[in-house]
């Protein structure tokens, strides 16, 4: 599999089928391997039987938006909106509305999985946050990375949840890097943006410990076949298979507004539907033809913990997506001329400053003797290593 959270990649979240895990509320310990890759889905309520009970219970159901495409629960969404605008409610927003999030392959350092790479789907500010903390300078080495690639390091993502608000509103995410991090201030800046297979003088397995490295190395992950969207033909049988709920509640509440103006515009497309009664009557409202570009497969979630990570921004990081995009393609050329003009000689500090490991750990009364001798000898030690042109990594 691929390391590195590349450059391409990155402009591309800024513009499937996979078991992803989900931030649990408090610290969460990750190594980030590989990523991101933006995904939209659309949440939507349906019922499904309980296999224990036999009663009738809500479920959510997914539709992975196709970039740049459309399903046809846009038009229910359209129309929640401007319900919602006729009665007054100030710059609405549709619970059919697609959710923005980003996949990665990571490894759970405390999960049960461990170390086991799997799949993650992280929200938009940490994406946001992951991005700045690569790609931070190092305060004593203009040159130098603060914190190094971030495949290198652990990263501590945080969620905390205000129980006095609602999930969308009160979910907050910070991102922290490891403070057991060893490459602090010692990798080029001119590695940035690129992936591990694009550097061959670095060693990637001496970033992990060997029982994770072989859980990468036998990892058939593709971020983007995890990533794939759904065809039309696909939501059209998952939502013929789990019809949209008319009466789904969300928090208590009913999520549509108007389940007349739904259940008439649902019949106008010709899609299946499940009435607001249909708790107490089961059995999906379904006409006999509808229209053959209609509508995904989905995941089986219960509703509340679905929308537990949803943030009010959601509705438009798609935007602000697209932005980032434009700025990077801007700052490629420059990066790729500095990696040109700096790449070799900066390599060889790079892989000087690794071997000045051994020689520290194997005595520590030298260090108590004399903090300048170290330098010294580091240096010598670092020019016969440059001049003899083998990398550490």
């Amino acid at each position: 599999m691929e390391l590195g959270q590349t450059k391409a990649l990155k402009s591309e979240a800024a513009g499937g089928r996979f078991s992803r895990l989900r931030l649990r509320e408090g610290a969460n310990v990750h190594r980030v391997l590989f990523g991101p890759k933006r995904i939209q889905m659309v949440y939507y309520p349906t019922l499904i039987e309980d296999t224990e009970t036999g009663d009738m219970t809500q479920r959510a159901k997914l539709l992975r938006r196709p970039p740049g495409g459309t399903t046809p629960l846009d038009v229910l969404a359209s129309l929640e909106r401007r319900i919602r605008k006729s009665r007054g409610e100030k710059d609405p927003r549709s619970n059919l509305d697609p959710t923005t999030r980003f996949l990665y392959l990571i490894m759970d350092m405390e999960g049960d999985d461990y170390p086991n790479v799997e799949v993650v789907e992280y929200p938009y500010k940490v994406k946001e946050q992951l991005i700045e903390l690569e790609e931070a300078i190092s305060t004593r080495d203009a040159n130098k990375l603060r914190h190094g690639l971030l495949t290198m390091f652990n990263v501590i993502i945080t969620k905390r949840v205000d129980p006095k608000k609602p999930p969308m509103y009160g979910t907050t995410y910070t991102v922290e890097v490891d403070p057991d991090n060893k490459y602090s201030g010692r990798v080029p800046k001119s590695y940035l943006g690129k992936a591990i297979s694009e550097l061959p003088k670095l060693k990637p397995e001496r970033f992990f410990k060997e029982a994770e490295w072989k859980a990468i190395e036998e990892s058939t992950l593709l971020l983007e076949d995890e990533a794939q969207a759904d065809t039309l033909e696909e939501m059209q049988d998952k939502l013929e298979e789990f019809p949209l709920f008319l009466g789904g509640k969300k928090d208590g509440n009913y999520m549509f507004p108007s389940i007349e103006q739904f259940q008439e515009q649902m019949e106008k497309l010709g899609m299946s539907f499940l009435a607001s009664d249909a708790i107490d009557a089961p059995a999906p409202k379904r006409l006999e033809e509808g229209p053959a570009d209609s509508l995904g497969e989905a995941e089986d979630a219960e509703f509340e913990e679905v929308e537990e990570g949803e943030e009010v921004e959601e509705g438009e990081e798609v935007e602000e997506g697209e932005d980032e995009e434009e700025g990077e393609e801007v700052e490629e050329g420059e990066d790729e001329e500095e990696d040109e003009e700096e790449d070799e000689d900066e390599d060889e500090v790079f892989e000087e400053e690794i071997e000045e490991e051994e020689p520290k750990k194997k005595s520590k009364k030298s260090k108590k003797k004399s903090a300048a001798k170290p330098r010294e000898s580091a240096k010598k030690g670092g020019k016969k290593k440059a001049d003899k042109g083998k990398p550490s990594w």
